[in-house]
Formats: structure tokens, sequence, C-alpha cells
């Protein structure tokens, strides 16, 4: 395993006894463990995120804590994610964490001496990036999936400082293979909404399922995409796409749930979800050809 990403919830072992059954010290033995492992030499990267979740968790006190633990004990170079939290289960009638107090997490964090700090299951936002510590360039843009690179050969492009990203996708020599759609295939549309900016595919089958990003009036975002797994997420990574559509043959039966976040995975079939509010866990949108 070459990467640990240990979800680390309170710093209040009451909140863990209480919300997870669970309790706080076996979670911060471990991230140290894997920590200890990482500096001898011989470890897997090691990153922390904390789930800010409406109305438990969600001040600067709690999320302090969380960023002075990890420079008391481990050090500024680990990243921390703060998570934005969705309602779910058996936790819904509260918001979406505020995404303002997420950035106010993110920069108190920074300014405590962490040097790597980053926003969570938050679309749109500066604060998914990589940026040098020492002078602030980007290093690293993502969005939605995508990540596009700004390092000048592991260093900063600008003060030349080394980075400890690591980029296995620049060693890609190969172009990537341009599809085209057939002809004779169904066609269907889903639009993003609010914060919903993500979706899982679902097919029936292992067919080769083809997608085009669009925009809100219906015209293609990017290059047509292909997939064959049985089920894949695609995720808004072009702040012109406000959809997609996909074209599969007639017998392979698709359906879109819509995801907010790499942890979100809805199950239930629901035809009211495209007319709930976003602040409302969501199970899924059956496709419907348009």
């Amino acid at each position: 395993m070459d990467i640990f990403s240990i979800s680390l919830k309170s710093m209040q072992d009451s909140f863990y006894r209480k919300f997870t059954s669970g309790r706080l010290q076996p979670i911060l033995d471990g991230i140290k463990q894997v920590y200890a492992a990482r500096k001898a030499g011989n470890g897997p990267h090691l990153e922390v995120s904390n789930l800010c979740v409406t109305g438990r968790n969600d001040n600067l006190t709690e999320t302090r804590r969380v960023s002075d633990w990890m420079l008391n004990n481990l050090d500024a170079e680990i990243p921390l994610h703060y998570v934005r939290f969705h309602p779910d289960y058996r936790y819904t009638n509260v918001e979406r964490t505020s995404i303002p107090f997420l950035e106010q997490a993110r920069q108190q964090a920074i300014d405590d001496g962490m040097r790597y700090v980053y926003l969570g299951n938050v679309f749109d936002t500066q604060s998914a990036n990589s940026y040098c510590p020492e002078c602030q360039t980007q290093w690293v843009q993502r969005s939605g999936l995508i990540a596009q690179s700004f390092l000048d050969n592991g260093h900063c492009p600008q003060c030349g400082i080394p980075s400890p990203i690591l980029l296995p996708w620049q060693a890609e020599k190969t172009k990537p293979v341009i599809a085209e759609i057939p002809s004779g295939l169904v066609c269907s549309t889903h639009m993003f909404r609010g914060a919903i900016q993500a979706c899982h595919v679902e097919q029936s089958n292992d067919s080769q399922l083809f997608y085009q990003f669009i925009s809100a009036t219906g015209q293609p975002v990017g290059e047509v995409g292909t997939n064959s797994c049985d089920r894949f997420m695609l995720s808004k990574s072009d702040e012109r796409a406000e959809g997609i559509r996909l074209y599969h043959p007639e017998n392979n039966k698709c359906q879109i749930f819509e995801v907010y976040d790499r942890a979100h995975f809805p199950v239930t079939g629901a035809e009211q979800t495209n007319k709930a509010s976003e602040d409302v866990p969501l199970t899924f949108l059956p496709l419907r050809g348009r």
C-alpha cells in the first residue's frame, strides 16, 4: 500500500464514543505508526482528513485542535484536509458544512504553521490546489478528478524549493486516445445542480459507454470519454461544464447516481432526487433520454 489517508474525526474521545461507538486513541496511535514508518524511509505517503460535521465539530477551536496535534506529533509537511460534510443516514436535519467556515479553518491552520492544507468535497475553490509554502506560487491545480502540475522537475518554478508532491502521471509519454461516438447509440442527458457536481454512472453490463461533458446550453465541453466499468465516477473538471451526456446501446440499461463526494455511495432509487434541495441526501436519478 502506497498511501494512507486517515480520517481524524475529532480530538475529543467523547465525540468518538457518542457518534461512532469508537475511541480516539487508536486513531492517533495508527496515524503515528504510519508517520513513524514514513520517517524511517520505508513507509507509505500519509495524509490526514478532518470531517467537519455541521453542529458537531464545525468550529475553529475543534479544527485547531487537529492542526495543533499534527504540528506537535507529526510535522508541518503532512497534508491536512478539512472535509465538507453532507447530511445523510440518521443526520439529515442540518445543512452542509459552511464553505466560508472551512476556508477560515484552512487559513488558521496555515497561519499556525501547517504547510499543505486543503478543502475536501468542495468544488470551484482555489483551496483544493497546491501552493508553494514559501512564495505562494501555484504548484498543482485541481478540478474534480483532474490535476495539472506547474512544477519544474519537482521544484517550485518561482523560488526553486523542492516539492514533496509526487506526480507519477508526468512519466506517461503516450498521448491519450481521442474517442469518437459511434452511430446508433441512445443518448441521455443529466445536468449538475448546486453543489452536486459529480455522479456515479452504472450500467447493466460491461459494454463500452461514451460520455461528453456539456455546457448549460448543451455545447460539448472537452473531449469525448469512454468507460466499460459497471460503475464509475464522473466529476466536473471544467468550469464550463454544467452536465453530461451518455451514449450507450439501447439494451444496456444505465443510471446516474448524484454524488456529493467520493465517499458518498447512493444505492436507493427515488424519482424525486432532481427536485430535492442540494442539502438533502440524494439517492439516484433514473436516466431519461432527452
